[in-house]
This record gives C-alpha cells, structure tokens and sequence, in this order.
C-alpha cells in the first residue's frame, strides 16, 4: 500500500495573492497620487481613476468581499 501524498494547500498564498493584487497597487497609486504637486490636475484624474484597476482585480480572485475591502482603503 502506498503511501497517500499530501496535497498542496493554497490558503497560505491567499495573504500574498491579496497584497500583489489589491495592496501593494493602491499603496502605489496612492503614493504617485499624494506626491504629485496640486498644479498637476490631469494627473490626479488618471490617478483617481486607476484606483478603479485594483478593484476590480480583487473582484475576480476574492469575490465581492475583495472588491468591497479594496474599494473601502481605497
């Protein structure tokens, strides 16, 4: 009889999925977002509306529970 081999288990991978997805791009936006000087309104539109990217990456992976939590630090 041999021995079963055990199976991968992704739930350690979830905390890492979570922070490439969704928290590690809105701390980048968010950076570019409050280092740009006020003159630059241009900029600020394109980065109020990049924020949108990583809500919607945490939806497809992480359901509405991850498009909520995304978009409520965002």
């Amino acid at each position: 009889m041999m021995a079963e081999t055990p199976r991968w288990d992704p739930r350690p991978l979830v905390g890492l999925r979570a922070a490439l997805y969704l928290w590690v791009p809105v701390a980048l936006i968010t950076l570019a977002h409050y280092s740009t000087g006020p003159q630059f309104l241009y900029l600020h539109d394109i980065f109020r509306r990049l924020y949108y990217i990583p809500i919607i990456l945490g939806a497809f992976p992480f359901g509405m529970s991850g498009a909520v939590a995304t978009e409520a630090v965002s």
